[in-house]
């Protein structure tokens, strides 16, 4: 009898009251823009290599009108983040040399059907700013 009131009593959870949301709650990635309307991510992939759930894909391309020889005249011409991936940890954020990530957008993350529409490319993290 002792040994199943033992495993029964393990089994059985204790109420517990929730534990209050906290005000300081991360909202979903997104980029900022310069003055200039453009994106201040000049694409080092260190936001990426920072990521524990690898769900940043960046790829570095010259600017519109330039050779991009200088390592901050590169722009993403790919970036792409899955938050069905996304951890919200703010690793990305604090890697960043630039502050181009800001986990400062919506709180509520949207929910989609399909894990493709969890996925958001460089206009689409840009427009939440």
């Amino acid at each position: 009898m002792r040994g199943l009131r033992r495993v029964l009593g393990r089994l059985a959870t204790r109420r517990r009251p929730l534990a209050p949301v906290s005000r300081t709650s991360r909202g979903a990635p997104r980029l900022i823009r310069r003055e200039d309307g453009e994106s201040r991510c000049v694409a080092c992939v260190l936001c990426a290599g920072a990521c524990p759930s690898r769900c940043i894909v960046v790829e570095a391309g010259p600017p519109p009108g330039g050779d991009g020889i200088d390592q901050r005249a590169r722009v993403p011409r790919r970036f792409e983040l899955d938050l069905g991936r996304c951890l919200l940890c703010g690793l990305c954020e604090a890697a960043c040399p630039e502050a181009a990530i800001s986990l400062s957008g919506p709180t509520l993350l949207p929910s989609a059907p399909n894990a493709e529409d969890m996925q958001l490319d460089l206009d689409a993290l840009l427009a939440t700013a």
